[in-house]
Parts: structure tokens; sequence; C-alpha cells
């Protein structure tokens, strides 16, 4: 049977988080420290000496505004707008030619078993010219979308793994364009839906830890939520033990204080 295709690509994305609660074993932050990545190509590295190149400058910038002189502090400020520009043109170029290399790489993938009662399946994740995600899936049957069932085809949910299996990050994708007129819509069986994450972009956040992708785990929206609220008790208990309260006890507390 011939395949209908639903849509065009779309470049629409619910949001992305990248929480950061564990996997890879990337290190440093310089493209000399990061290996390439089997999928991803030099896009780690590349976007590493992004960050690493605007999170100098900005510390630059904040040194600049305590110069004691006006003219030397305008000077320098202003060359440092200047400079980050330029970081951001010579960053955005190196980007755009390694999409080019890496346009039409497929992407491993996989999906947990909450999925398998779901009327789709996922064909293919490949990775275009403008370093997007393409997502091809298609339909096992004819049905409805309604308002029992929206939650389930709205959107796709996506965890990325790293070789030892762990979450890199995740990211929730709208499946037909928009959040406002999906119930109702019918879909056939063998239509062919193809929908793209608009960019990679957010591997900039933790680029060492995308040295060690590995694939992407389609989840259900329970599951891609149980994750969410894991990983922000993971990260808020790692703030917690980090967090070191500076005490300031004036003389007569200190007396006490010595006393017991």
């Amino acid at each position: 049977m011939k395949k209908r295709i639903l849509t065009t690509v779309t470049t629409i994305v619910l949001a992305v988080v990248m929480m950061g609660c564990g996997g890879g074993s990337g290190s440093g932050s310089g493209k000399s420290s990061l290996k390439k990545n089997e999928y991803l190509g030099n896009l780690p590295a590349i976007y590493a000496n992004y960050k690493s190149a605007e999170e100098t400058n900005k510390m630059n910038d904040k040194k600049a505004q305590e110069l004691s002189s006006v003219d030397k502090r305008v000077k320098e400020r202003d060359r440092l707008r200047k400079e980050l520009s330029d970081i951001s043109e010579k960053y955005t170029a190196e980007i755009k030619a390694e999409n080019a290399k890496l346009a039409g790489k497929e992407i491993p993938f996989k999906s947990s078993k909450g999925l398998e009662n779901l009327k789709y399946e996922v064909q293919s994740v490949k990775i275009d010219a403008e370093g997007k995600l393409v997502i091809s899936f298609i339909f096992n049957e004819d049905f409805k979308i309604n308002s029992k069932n929206i939650q389930d085809y709205r959107q796709s949910y996506l965890r990325f793994f790293a070789k030892d299996g762990s979450t890199i990050g995740q990211t929730v994708s709208y499946n037909f364009g928009s959040a406002e007129g999906v119930s109702g819509i019918t879909v056939k069986k063998d239509d062919l839906k193809v929908v793209d994450i608009s960019s990679l972009h957010f591997i900039k956040s933790n680029a060492e830890k995308w040295v060690d992708f590995a694939g992407i785990e389609f989840v259900t929206a329970e599951e891609f939520r149980n994750m969410t609220i894991e990983c922000a008790r993971v990260i808020y208990a790692k703030k917690l033990i980090s967090f070191k309260p500076k005490i300031k006890m004036n003389k007569l507390s200190q007396k006490k204080h010595i006393n017991h």
C-alpha cells in the first residue's frame, strides 16, 4: 500500500530538558580533549569550544567593568563585544560545516515497552544538513485522536542515552505541529509521519557528556515525566551536598559556642 505522508518536516519543539543527571565519560572543554562521537562527529568538541570561548569572553567583560578608567572600560568592553560577535560567527560556521558532513547519518533508536500498546512505530531517526534530528514513524491502524489518547500521540518523548545506558538529556517534540486542533484528527494505517527537532544546539550545555552519545529511546509521557522528576531530585540532592553555608559568629556567640 502506498504510504500517505501526513505532514512535511516541521520545526516545532515543545521543550528540551538537559539536566545532566549522569552519563557520559567525556572530560575537558576543548576540542583537543574531546573525542569524535560516532554519530555526532565533532559537534560535541565544537560546542565545547564555543561555550568555553563565550565564558572566557564573559569573564573578561566582568573584569573590564571594574577598570577604574572610564575610557579604558568603554574601549575594552567594545573590543569584547566585537570579539563575542566573532566567536559566534566562527563557531556557527564550524557547526554548519559539521552538520553538512553528518547529513543523512542514521541515529540508533529503541522504544520502551510502554510504547508497545500504541498504534505507531518509529521507522528512522536521521540528522539532516541543517543539524536537525528528523524522525519518521508509521501508523499501524486507522484511528482518531481524541481527548483520551491525545497525550500519547500529540507529542513524542525522547531520552538521549550514553554508551553506559544512562541519560544524557531529554526532549519533547510536537508530532502534529501544534498543541491546538489535534483532537479529532483521523490517521490511517500506513500513514507516514515526519517531524524534526529543530536543532542539536542543546549539546552546548553539557558537550562533554555527548562524546559518549549512543542513541535515542522513545518513551511514554508517564515514563518521561518520571525521568524528569528523578533527574530534578538528583540535581537537588547534589546541590544540597555541595552547599556549604558560611556562618559568621559575633564575639558573644563564639564564647557561648566554646563553652558548649
